[in-house]
């Protein structure tokens, strides 16, 4: 069996913490929201929901919301680890996404 030498944890919370969960919900509590969207936040994971009847409109107000979220974890100097959109329609068109 190895060892590693200790190296100081400098910020966040250990994972399996008890206070873990509600720590980062005190954290999150002024996560910018729009009108037109739910934030919705549990343990250490954030989504942002929206629905629309148009799949691009709803991809276009998903992306203002996430622009904003962008400059809040600028702001609080902290990083997403990953962005992932999911479209769910009954209709049969596909939406383009463009950077």
């Amino acid at each position: 069996m190895e060892y590693t030498s200790l190296h100081p944890v400098l910020s966040g919370v250990p994972q399996g913490s008890v206070l873990g969960p509600l720590l980062y919900l005190l954290y999150t509590a002024d996560l910018s929201t729009t009108a037109d969207s739910i934030t919705a936040n549990f343990a250490d994971d954030s989504a942002v929901l929206t629905t629309r009847e148009d799949p691009a409109i709803e991809t276009q107000r998903l992306q203002t919301n996430l622009n904003k979220i962008q400059l809040w974890l600028k702001k609080w100097l902290m990083k997403a680890n990953e962005t992932v959109q999911v479209t769910v329609t009954l209709k049969k068109t596909s939406v383009t996404l463009s950077n």
